[in-house]
């Protein structure tokens, strides 16, 4: 992928340590709040993957940058490219979220506190019933045959009684 800001090529050597900072980093700094409030890891790891992005706004704050003046191209090319990389990684970490868990668990239960709070975190085999009940049955609508000059369903008429104006 070549992406240019002031005609030179951003090298993967300086983009990578942002992309992966945001990736790695920012699930491991939820992880490590949600465990200081006593959440489990795997509800901090689950919610840190979500965050693992910046997000299309920040797009928005550099070219307000730049247009002031306040970035450079290349600080706006690299924002770009770091946003890209990470909204493509944290969909993936996101629908592999279950699977990394279960690989990195035993190196995420140092962050495992005693007396942490009961999870209410579905697992992928458990069933879901939603019940709906309403108080009286419902009756079909009557259907009433078209009236010359009315918009069917609808109250008012087409077009306006003469010698009125029509609203804007």
């Amino acid at each position: 992928m070549r992406v240019t800001g002031t005609g030179r090529p951003i090298d993967p050597i300086r983009r990578g340590p942002f992309s992966l900072f945001v990736l790695i980093g920012n699930p491991l700094i939820v992880v490590l709040i949600m465990a200081a409030m006593r959440y489990p890891v795997r509800v901090g790891f689950l919610a840190g993957l979500t965050i693992a992005q910046i997000s299309e706004f920040s797009l928005i704050l550099a070219a307000l940058g730049l247009s002031l003046g306040h970035i450079s191209n290349a600080t706006v090319s690299l924002i770009t490219v770091v946003g890209l990389a990470t909204i493509g990684g944290s969909s993936y970490l996101i629908l592999y979220s279950h699977q990394l868990y279960h690989r990195l668990e035993r190196w995420l239960r140092v962050f495992e506190w005693t007396g942490t709070r009961t999870a209410d975190v579905a697992d992928d085999d458990s069933e879901v019933y939603v019940i709906l009940l309403r108080a009286r049955p419902v009756r079909p609508a009557r259907r009433r045959p078209p009236q010359q000059g009315r918009a069917p369903g609808v109250g008012g008429r087409l077009r306006p009684a003469p010698g009125r104006r029509e609203r804007s």
